[in-house]
């Protein structure tokens, strides 16, 4: 074998490993974290809403019923035997 197809074949070589343990780190520690990071924002999302000013349409009306009865609509269910 001549020297310059003797570092061909080496620099393919290491070229290939260094492209392998590339993505081995990518798709092993990288693209996890990254997808965990995006799942948690569109959860986060779906939980808040994504719009942070948007408030409940009925919360004053939900508020007045309950200062106006508070406790006066109890039932109490006895079990006879």
């Amino acid at each position: 074998m001549n020297k310059n197809t003797k570092n061909t074949v080496i620099t393919i070589i290491l070229v290939g490993l260094i492209g392998i343990i590339f993505f081995k780190i990518l798709f092993s520690f990288l693209l996890p974290i990254i997808l965990f990071v995006v799942l948690m924002s569109i959860l986060k999302g779906l939980i808040k809403g994504f719009d942070e000013d948007q408030e409940p349409a009925n919360s004053e009306l939900l508020d007045n019923y309950l200062n106006e009865n508070p406790g006066g609509n109890v039932v109490t269910i006895t079990l006879e035997e």
